[in-house]
């Protein structure tokens, strides 16, 4: 009997755990989708810095030289390494943030995969008791019935 109870908890343990795997799974598929817009965001400043830093080098080289205007160019190659430079922080927090989320999906699963092993064992076990119990019963009845004169 005290197996059954066992049984019926720990396969309650096991749909728990899935539940908790499906979340974490959806939190592991919104974590890739935050670092892949991360990185397009990098990707996207790095060729903003990169044609800041042209516009640059391209006035830098003209005759008619304006510092004024070279100032604002350079001001705004400035802004626009700044900006790089916080995309990349962002994707490097998103790429950690989608291991961290990656390994928490890898945890509940290993723990899903074992509780279902589990239940298999214990109900394959509560099988074989149910069946023994079967087997003693019929027996039982075989050994009255020979008993008897």
């Amino acid at each position: 009997m005290r197996e059954r109870t066992a049984l019926k908890a720990l396969t309650r343990l096991a749909a728990v755990q899935r539940a908790q795997r499906v979340g974490a799974e959806a939190a592991l598929q919104a974590a890739r989708a935050a670092e892949r817009e991360a990185e397009a965001r990098e990707q996207a400043a790095r060729r903003a810095a990169a044609a800041a830093g042209e516009d640059w080098r391209a006035y830098v080289g003209e005759p008619g030289f304006s510092p004024d205007y070279c100032r604002a160019l350079s001001a705004r190659l400035l802004d626009r390494e700044q900006e790089q430079s916080a995309c990349a922080g962002r994707t490097a927090q998103a790429g950690e943030r989608a291991g961290r989320r990656e390994g928490d999906w890898q945890r509940l699963e290993a723990q899903v995969r074992t509780s279902e092993r589990s239940v298999g064992r214990l109900k394959r076990k509560v099988a074989q008791r149910i069946e023994e119990g079967r087997l003693e019963e019929v027996a039982d009845r075989i050994t009255q019935r020979w008993s008897r004169p």
